[in-house]
């Protein structure tokens, strides 16, 4: 369990912890982003990580947007994704506005 899960991330104070994340560890950030498939997730966080910080970390393989809603039953996860995610995750952060 070395992967990390980060709610928030597409906000101002999200993007700013998961860039320090990005600076200070090698371990994969998976990042909940609220949106209808992976596709459009990881595209909502890769964009938000350019307009704020240096190209490399938009581009980081380090980050995997995972599309969902904190706010839907189990995430808005599917069994399988969640259970994936279950396996090398071993913490959450939870950025709130």
């Amino acid at each position: 369990m070395n992967g990390l899960l980060l709610t928030g991330a597409t906000g101002f104070l999200g993007r700013e912890v998961l860039t320090r994340y990005l600076e200070r560890t090698d371990r994969t950030v998976y990042a909940l982003v609220r949106a209808p498939d992976r596709e459009l997730a990881d595209e909502r966080l890769r964009e938000g990580l350019r307009s704020e910080v240096d190209a490399a970390h938009a581009a980081s393989p380090q980050v995997v947007a995972v599309a969902g809603d904190i706010q839907a039953p189990d995430l808005g996860l599917e069994e399988d994704e969640r259970d994936a995610l279950a396996e090398d995750v071993g913490d959450i952060v939870h950025v709130a506005a």
